[in-house]
């Protein structure tokens, strides 16, 4: 019996009676609303304004005759599952589409969305069900390898294809793939984030990529080896952009997983319980899209977070376990927590069902299953089951702890290897959650000593690789228990090391105070004493404070130079005064914020005081530089309307010579110039130039103004843009070059034009620019950049080289390679630009992501110039001196802008050994293996040699230092060598006493 009573200005019923009560607005009128219901009918309430009612139960005690429970929970759906995974049809048929388009294209397919959004189900349970039946023709006798990449990609790889091909050979495997006219291979790779979350072997990253990369390409017109398709979650995009070839795939037709419709969830919930003949009461649906956050409607995506669908299935498959008979209630839902209660519900119960000791052993066992992000979200971290279980402290309670989170599904074993089964459980777990941000910088400092010691074991336990200094220092308030039985090895190994090298250290330092101890009088001596404490004290103080700044130094240079002075003000010593000195001669970053995308492109205007930067946002930006440690933004940025550019194409530009014009391209066919005579206010000039190709990859202005060269997928064009408001082309395209123009430039006071494609440079004669010559081909191998300042030319290829060319008399051919420079490093130079002046040269290292910075005003013999600018994340796209030489911005793909102001005096230093003398007039320096440079070192200008270097027999410098009256330098290697120099005339040293290896 239900009674539903509306009524205006009627009181509501009493509390214990109503199910339901509201009030509405109609006019002026107020109408009171409540809901009831008697017997064993309930009244639900879904939304503000919505009740269910429901006319009865099942009897009390009802027994179920279904044991199969349609729902996997947080597992996921896999192919075990795949008769119950509804609700994606729309999706998987693009998915099909797209996976049967790529026989024909290759590539990889990648799937992407955000943790818990459906990916690992939409591949697994969905696209290989449809696969077997046939949903591509002959798709159902295809062979199909699922895997994660784990912390070994290219092994899990090797062993998933060695089964299809019968080899273990990568070569073999594309060569016979391809070839065969049987049946096609579909690699699916989920959870592709672990490659950057368990793997850290930068060469086996690197190594897997190409493999994945070579099996869905074409080659000489035959079809993909294999399809790959690829599942990763969205937020490890900066990670995939190291790779080009990811970063190209990610680009290409990605599929995202997003946030399902209603009728998709409706359908995701209702037709599993129908396939297995469970019922649902009715409102349960309501109300569980009420608590996920599911708006009303049918068709377009539901308003819930794409992250909470796992909540959803574990909630489902709760509330199966407290169903009533064969029917899935609203009480048994309620008794499970709700969406947003059920998952810590369960993790509870089986966390209070653990004894005292047990609780806190599941702590550090769960923690150890996750990867602390610093500057990305947590994540699952696949752990060797003997390995956790045996380094616990507490072997058996520790397999029970996994055995009991292992049944309740929230943990998931593997043949070897145990990991949490879904990263939901770190964000909606309160304890979990809580555990993890206890102490979270002391888990993130035992997480790198882990790293640390997996990468010592896999380069065969090579002492160089072990902790020092300020990384050491960082682990003093380390448990070993808490760590793994390699990174208690490495911490011990890092330790003892660490002693020996103090007492070498320290038997130096004896012996340099004895030495200056002798020459102080006996009044100093009795002062030394008397302030000792104080200095002790100091010191202490000044060492922590050193000891942050050296943590701080790779990743915040300002904060790291702001701690070094203030170490140094706190012990004012050679050593705090050596750095402070340092710091003032290391360049450091000013950020430019505002582009929401990768920045590819900038340029300055001639006279300095105006930035241009572009990015993928489709935006350009200006900057007002007149204060370039307080660069602000220009007006509005420049958006280019209905530009229809290639994904991740460059954004060339160039200033006119006055700097009143603006030239630059959207990487689309056109060129668009903006008069920026007031860089507040831009305003297009003219019609877009169009006819270039397949969009505009480089650009050049002549240094008069008149000529703009513009590459793109073959061809230079070269126009007359004397009058930028109507611009002419000039001549016919420049052609020759075999791939796409990556860069231009003007050389020779612009009367020539370099062209880089990838293999070759050309140079062409522009002494008449309607009819240029060739002048020369010059080969580069990968070359992708080029930067010019007068007769020089520098070209940067992917072969790990700059190579630096003379070219004095193009018209007569005199063109010569005047010097050569190597990057060392994992990566090779992805930007390079030329100082004005052209003395330094800027170069941006992909591999280390740093920026490097070379002496060339001979060419013939570069010198790294130290030390490097660190700052970006990722690898720069662009770099680009101001007018004065003084200052480099660099544009980076990590979506960054960065401003360095460069000192006004720069030396090349190999290494840290230094010392400077009394009022800092005079240094000495590391100059070679065994040697040191002595420097006078003006107020103002730069440094100066002083004298021959000074030679000895010691091998590798380790430490450095000189007499209070500057009189006198002490050397001493690592192996205790000591050698002393009479410097009473500083351009005439002289050896006074080799001690040999007396020192240890």
């Amino acid at each position: 019996m239900s009674d539903h009573r509306m009524s205006r200005a009627q009181p509501p019923l009493p509390e214990e009676e109503a199910a339901g009560s509201g009030m509405v607005r109609a006019g002026d009128e107020v109408i009171h609303f409540n809901v009831r219901a008697d017997g064993n009918s309930r009244v639900y309430q879904a939304e503000v304004q919505q009740f269910f009612l429901t006319s009865g139960k099942a009897p009390p005690g009802a027994v179920s005759t279904i044991t199969t429970c349609p729902y996997p929970g947080l597992s996921g759906f896999d192919r075990r599952y795949a008769d119950w995974f509804f609700g994606r049809g729309s999706l998987l048929s693009e998915l099909i589409a797209r996976l049967d388009r790529r026989q024909v294209s290759g590539g990889i397919q990648v799937v992407e969305g955000k943790s818990g959004a459906g990916k690992s189900s939409l591949l697994q349970a969905g696209l290989l069900r449809e696969l077997d039946l046939d949903r591509v023709p002959g798709s159902s006798r295809w062979h199909k390898c699922v895997f994660t990449p784990s912390n070994r990609p290219v092994e899990a790889l090797t062993e998933q294809l060695a089964q299809v091909t019968g080899t273990e050979d990568p070569d073999e495997w594309t060569c016979r793939l391809a070839a065969a006219d049987g049946p096609r291979l579909v690699v699916v790779i989920d959870q592709f984030e672990e490659l950057f979350t368990l793997c850290d072997d930068e060469e086996q990253r690197r190594r897997f990529v190409q493999l994945i990369v070579g099996l869905s390409g074409c080659r000489d017109g035959r079809r993909p080896a294999a399809l790959v398709v690829i599942g990763v979650r969205a937020d490890f995009y900066p990670a995939l952009s190291d790779h080009p070839e990811l970063r190209s795939a990610f680009h290409d037709g990605s599929l995202r997983v997003g946030a399902m419709s209603e009728a998709e969830l409706r359908e995701a919930v209702l037709r599993p319980a129908e396939k297995v003949g469970l019922s649902i009461e009715r409102g349960l649906v309501e109300l569980l899209f009420a608590d996920l956050g599911v708006t009303s409607g049918e068709t377009g995506p539901g308003s819930y977070e794409e992250g909470r669908l796992p909540l959803l299935a574990h909630a489902l498959r709760t509330t199966w376990q407290q169903r009533d008979g064969d029917t899935l209630t609203v009480d048994g839902y309620k008794q499970t927590g709700r969406i947003y209660g059920a998952l810590a519900k369960t993790a509870d119960q089986v966390y209070d069902r653990l004894p005292p000791e047990g609780g806190r052993l599941a702590e550090r066992l769960l923690v150890r299953l996750v990867k602390v992000g610093e500057q990305s979200e947590d994540a699952r971290r696949r752990i060797l089951y003997d390995e956790l279980v045996a380094t616990s402290g507490d072997p058996p309670l520790a397999a029970a702890v996994v055995d009991q989170f292992t049944s309740a599904r929230l943990l998931t074993r593997h043949r070897d290897t145990v990991e949490i089964t879904h990263e939901a459980l770190l964000r909606d777990w309160p304890r979990l959650h809580t555990w993890l941000n206890t102490d979270r910088i002391g888990r993130l400092s035992r997480q790198k000593l882990e790293e640390a010691a997996s990468t010592w074991e896999k380069q065969d336990r090579d002492p160089s690789f072990l902790y020092r200094g300020a990384n050491l220092e960082q682990t003093r308030e380390i448990d070993p228990a808490e760590l793994s039985t390699a990174a208690r090895a490495f911490l011990t190994a890092s330790r003892e090391s660490d002693l020996r090298e103090r007492r070498i250290r320290f038997a130096a330092k004896i012996t340099i105070a004895v030495l200056v101890l002798i020459l102080l009088a006996t009044t100093g001596v009795v002062i030394w004493q008397g302030l000792e404490a104080a200095q002790q004290r100091d010191m202490a103080r000044a060492s922590r404070i050193m000891v942050e700044a050296d943590r701080q130094r790779e990743s915040d240079a300002s904060l790291s130079a702001q701690l070094a002075l203030a170490a140094h003000r706190v012990k004012a010593d050679d050593d705090t005064f050596t750095r402070v000195i340092s710091e003032a001669n290391s360049a450091l970053p000013t950020p430019l914020l505002g582009h929401a995308d990768v920045v590819n492109s900038i340029t300055y205007r001639p006279d300095g005081r105006v930035l241009a930067s572009a990015g993928d946002d489709l935006t350009i930006r200006l900057w007002d530089l007149s204060d370039p440690a307080r660069p602000v933004p220009l007006g509005r940025p420049i958006g280019v309307p209905g530009a229809a550019r290639r994904e991740r194409s460059p954004q060339p530009m160039v200033f006119s010579p006055d700097g009143h014009t603006l030239i630059g391209s959207a990487g689309d066919e056109t060129i668009r110039a903006w008069d920026v005579s007031d860089p507040a206010r831009p305003v297009p000039l003219g019609r877009p130039i169009t006819g270039n190709g397949r969009g505009v990859t480089a650009m050049a202005l002549s240094p008069d103004g008149r000529t703009l060269a513009s590459g793109d997928d073959v061809a230079i064009r070269l126009w007359d843009v004397t009058d930028m408001a109507r611009p002419l082309p000039l001549g016919r395209p420049l052609t020759g070059h075999a791939h796409v123009i990556d860069a231009l430039t003007f050389v020779a006071d612009g009367h020539a034009l370099a062209g880089a494609d990838g293999q070759t440079i050309r140079l062409w004669n522009l002494d008449r620019p309607a009819r240029p010559t060739l002048l020369r081909v010059m080969k580069h191998t990968g070359v992708k950049d080029l930067a010019s300042v007068g007769e020089t030319l520098a070209s940067a290829g992917e072969d790990k080289t700059i190579r630096l060319w003379n070219i004095s008399r193009p018209e007569r051919q005199l063109i010569t390679e005047a010097g050569r420079l190597t990057v060392e490093g994992p990566g090779g130079p992805s930007a390079i630009a030329l100082s004005p002046d052209g003395r330094t040269l800027a170069v941006a290292d992909s591999g280390s992501r740093s920026i490097v910075l070379w002496d060339v005003p001979d060419p013939a013999r570069p010198t790294r110039l130290s030390p490097s600018l660190t700052g970006h994340t990722s690898g720069a796209s662009s770099l680009a001196f101001g007018p004065d030489g003084r200052t480099l911005a660099s544009a980076s793909y990590d979506r960054s802008l960065l401003l360095w102001n460069l000192p006004g005096s720069r030396l090349a230093i190999e290494g840290s050994a230094m010392a400077f003398g009394p009022g800092g007039r005079m240094l000495a320096s590391l100059h070679d293996i065994g040697s040191l440079r002595l420097w006078d070192v003006p107020d103002q200008g730069s440094p100066r040699p002083r004298g021959r270097p000074l030679r000895s027999q010691a091998r590798g410098i380790d430490a450095v230092a000189m007499s209070p009256d500057g009189r006198m330098l002490a050397i001493c290697d690592s192996d205790g060598h000591t050698v002393l120099w009479d410097l009473s005339d500083p351009a005439k040293a002289c050896l006074i006493n080799d001690l040999g290896g007396a020192v240890r």
